[in-house]
Order: C-alpha cells, then structure tokens, then sequence
C-alpha cells in the first residue's frame, strides 16, 4: 500500500519539482570530507541537546536548571561556536547562583557576539554578585549603551552608584527605571535609600510609600519610610510604620529602636523603654554587638527621663 504525504510535504515537494524542473534528475552536490562529515553530525548533535534543553526554559527561566546544565554543557563541547549554549548555560548557572562559571560562559558569549545587549547585561550581574563592582559597572554602561531600553540594567547600575556612594547617578537611573516601568519595587525602594542618604528625607518617604503600594508586605519599606518620618520629626507617622515593620518582622531589633527612638520624640518614655529592651534582648540574642552599646546607652537615658521627668515650664 502506497504511504500519503502529509499535505504540507506534498505541497513542499510539488514546489521542489516545479523549482527545480519536473523530471530532472538534481546534480549531485561535492562530497562532505571524512572531517566536514565529523564536523556537521557534532553541529547536528549539539542542537539537538541544546533543543533538549530549552524544552525546560519558560518565561525565561529554566524548571530546573541543575538538569538543564548537562545538555547545555554537552551541547557547548560539541560545537564551541553555538552562542546559545553558553548564553543558556550562564542564565542556568545563575539560576543556580554559580556566578564565576556563568561569568566565564559570557565571556565567551561576548567573544562570539560584541554587541549582544543582554549577554552584557547578565555579565554585569554576575560580577555585581561576586562584589566586582567596577567590571558589573562597565557591563551594564555597555548594555545601555547597545539598548537603552532594557530597565533591569538601570536598575542593577542604580544599585551599583549606591553602594559606591554615587546617589545622586543612583537617583538618575532609578528615575529613568521608574518613567519606563513605573510599577517596580526595587526602582522606589532604592531610589528612597539614595533620596534618604543626601537628607532629602521627604522624598525619600514618598518614594518608600510608592515602594509600599508595588509591595504592602515588605517590612524593610515601612521601616525605611518609618526612618524618613521620623528624621523629618513626624513621630506620629514613624512610630505607625516602624510598629508595623517590626509586626512583620519581629526579629529585626533595628526596627525596634527605630520605634524607640520615635516614642521618646514623643516623649513616651514608658513605650520607648518596652521598646529599646525588647530591642536590645533581640540584638544580645543574636549577638549584634555593635548595636549592642548603643541600645544599652539608649536604655539608660529613657529609664533616666522616665523616672525623672523634666517638669514642666509654666
């Protein structure tokens, strides 16, 4: 019995014939030496395992990168040249937090592709998590500069100029972030630290409440706000954000002597000392002695105002 072509190969080998003139008989092509042979079944192999693996990739992250690796790694051997496989080996690696052989895959990616934004990109988050600050800086300036669009990179070269004490460059790009994707976290959060660090203590708050609305379950965000208000001397406000910091987080003794500190702007030197000594038993606990001196000093001058209160000016 005769098998049927699919309709799509039958179309496909109508066109063949009428292309290449019904009833010739094709030249054959130059023989493959015994090494272009070797070299095309090794590319042939090497797709197929990167295919294997990108069968795991959704949403741009792979299910499991651990399993994922093994094809990709296989697939890098046979063909050196297969950009992909050392592209989707490093997004593997990172998955994984193995920073240095995802950054040494890119190196190669970069070496195959210059201008590839991305590849620089997650290069410089690499090398920003392995604490080469300098190297990350440089990544991220040259994704920008190959695509100014790609938001993750202002983010990541914000966070750089922040913790090298550039707020002011840190303000700039997590503005731009904010303009291109205005419902990010990270973008408000960590515009309001560089806001915070240069004494704009206002708009640092305002950027911690945009923080709060992207995301109301973060402790770190009224805390943060709560430490606005209350350098502003709005005691009120500071002691209702750093209550619900340390509601959501009742191990940070931080956020307990922040609230301290904003009980006692307000004179309520009963709540600050509750307060500072639930803090200082949690720093004691957990041994964060620098801290420590610190709470014990606070402790002594609430008890101190507590018991003597300083009487009041007719």
């Amino acid at each position: 019995m005769m098998r049927r072509l699919p309709a799509l190969a039958l179309a496909l080998t109508l066109s063949v014939l009428f292309t290449a003139g019904y009833g010739c008989t094709p030249k054959p092509g130059p023989a493959l030496t015994p090494e272009q042979a070797r070299e095309e079944k090794q590319d042939s192999m090497a797709a197929g395992y990167l295919q294997t693996a990108m069968q795991d990739m959704h949403d741009g992250r792979f299910l499991a990168p651990e399993e994922a690796e093994t094809p990709l790694t296989k697939a890098a051997e046979l063909d050196p040249e297969l950009t992909d496989a050392f592209l989707y080996r490093a997004v593997a690696r990172i998955q994984q937090e193995k920073w240095a052989g995802a950054e040494l895959d890119l190196d190669r990616v970069i070496e195959l592709d210059p201008d590839m934004p991305r590849a620089f990109y997650l290069r410089g988050f690499a090398r920003l998590r392995q604490n080469k600050d300098t190297a990350a800086l440089q990544d991220l300036t040259r994704c920008i500069e190959l695509d100014d669009t790609r938001v993750d990179a202002y983010v990541q070269r914000g966070f750089l100029h922040n913790r090298a004490g550039q707020h002011q460059k840190a303000i700039d790009d997590f503005t731009q972030a904010i303009g291109m994707a205005p419902g990010r976290f990270d973008s408000y959060y960590q515009r309001g630290l560089a806001n915070e660090a240069l004494g704009r203590h206002y708009q640092a708050a305002q950027d911690f409440s945009n923080a709060i609305g992207a995301d109301p379950s973060s402790s770190r965000a009224f805390a943060q706000r709560g430490k606005s208000y209350l350098r502003l001397n709005v005691f009120g406000r500071a002691i209702q954000d750093l209550r619900q910091a340390a509601q959501m987080d009742p191990g940070a003794p931080e956020y307990l002597e922040m609230l301290a500190r904003a009980y006692a702007g307000r004179e309520d030197y009963a709540s600050a000392l509750k307060a500072i000594r639930r803090a200082l038993a949690l720093a004691r606990a957990r041994n964060i002695t620098d801290r420590v001196d610190i709470m014990e000093r606070l402790n002594a001058e609430y008890t101190a105002r507590f018991l003597h209160p300083e009487p009041l000016i007719p």
